[in-house]
């Protein structure tokens, strides 16, 4: 799937580029990767949309072998600058199956409830450690 492709009528700000996969895929993927995401939803109906997108994605990562950890409201900072809405921490059982579902039409089929409702992201592969 063409990145551009998941950018139509969105932000390009709100898919990974291109490079970021090519790193992923190319870190050691022996084990669960865990997706940390930091979202702000747009104004007049963000969390909305981005509900209808959670419901759909919820069933895709079940069929992935895949689990949220966690998923709240950013209630208040502490430390730092941004503002976000929602955090979500979704493990998936490694990194390939994380740029597979990226790259699947499931996803694909879903992700303008995505664009629709948020604003703003930030996501990173974390690893776990010690």
């Amino acid at each position: 799937m063409h990145r551009d492709d998941l950018i139509a009528g969105g932000s390009a700000d709100l898919v990974p580029m291109p490079e970021a996969i090519v790193a992923l895929a190319a870190l050691p993927d022996n084990e669960p990767v865990v997706m940390l995401n930091l979202l702000r939803f747009s104004p007049g109906g963000g969390a909305r949309a981005y509900a209808q997108y959670a419901t759909e994605f919820k069933k895709i990562l079940d069929d992935l072998g895949g689990r949220i950890l966690f998923a709240g409201r950013a209630e208040l900072l502490l430390v730092g600058e941004g503002h976000w809405h929602h955090v979500t921490l979704v493990q998936y059982p490694n990194r390939r199956t994380f740029i597979e579902m990226f790259e699947g039409d499931a996803y694909r089929k879903i992700h303008a409830n995505r664009q629709a409702g948020l604003e703003k992201t930030l996501l990173y592969a974390l690893r776990q450690v010690g």
